[in-house]
């Protein structure tokens, strides 16, 4: 199974902010972690936004990107003739022996949510950032990063949209010419990146086939014994 997502950088100059509500979340600083960074999504494709002025990072992920390959749905078809025993285990207060009983109903690990990726935008300019301010918009599900460099006022605004199924970052300049940035991908896990001939920006990658790295030496495996393979995965930005 392959998973497809698409992000959408769009470039606009001298732009007017959008009428304000006081359904916001507002910050006067960047996100120092993840726990401090904004989220958005569209029920399926989610990002975490850092606001970052110099290298903005914003962390994806797609609700169907797990660990794991192709399984047995029905891996301990024996499980319900243990039911009854659980029960009577436990109306005789023989909680060790139905935890016991209870094992043998148990299937494979569940597996782990997988990170999609990460977009970093590298924008440059001369001088040092003033009238810093980041915000997620809880009327609209717009997280809004504003910042001024010497006399030139940035903003970017980030948003995910459920019927084209894509994120779109939205980048402006009160000055023509003044923007200046660099695009990248990047994946903890295997992972290759490339420009298409439509100049889209790819990143592909292979999700782990494990799920147990606290036991294992080799956290990130990729194929098993069995030749079962991981998700491969890809998104693109144009």
């Amino acid at each position: 199974m392959k998973i497809k997502c698409l992000f959408i950088v769009v470039v606009f100059f001298a732009t007017k902010a959008h009428t304000q509500s006081n359904m916001k979340l507002w910050y006067a600083q960047p996100a120092k972690d993840w726990n401090e960074a904004l989220p958005i999504g569209n029920g399926s494709l989610g990002a975490i936004i850092f606001g970052r002025p110099s290298e903005e990072l914003i962390q994806l992920n797609e609700q169907t990107l797990w660990t794991g390959g192709p399984a047995n749905l029905n891996p301990n078809p024996d499980a319900p003739k243990y039911l009854q025993p659980v029960r009577d285990a436990i109306f005789k207060d023989s909680i060790s022996q139905a935890v016991k009983l209870l094992r043998k109903m148990q299937g494979s690990n569940v597996q782990m949510y997988q990170p999609l990726g990460d977009i970093i935008i590298k924008q440059q300019y001369i001088g040092q950032p003033s009238a810093y301010t980041r915000n997620l918009n809880i009327s609209n599900a717009t997280s809004t990063t504003k910042f001024s460099v010497d006399g030139v006022d940035y903003t970017r605004e980030i948003f995910a949209t459920a019927p084209d199924k894509s994120i779109i970052i939205r980048l402006a300049s009160s000055k023509k010419n003044a923007l200046n940035f660099s695009v990248d991908v990047r994946h903890e896990l295997q992972y290759q990146k490339l420009v298409t001939p439509n100049k889209e920006l790819v990143l592909k990658g292979k999700a782990r086939i494990n799920n147990d790295e606290r036991r294992n030496p080799k956290p990130f495996i990729y194929e098993d014994a069995e030749h079962k393979f991981g998700m491969r995965f890809q998104f693109r930005i144009k």
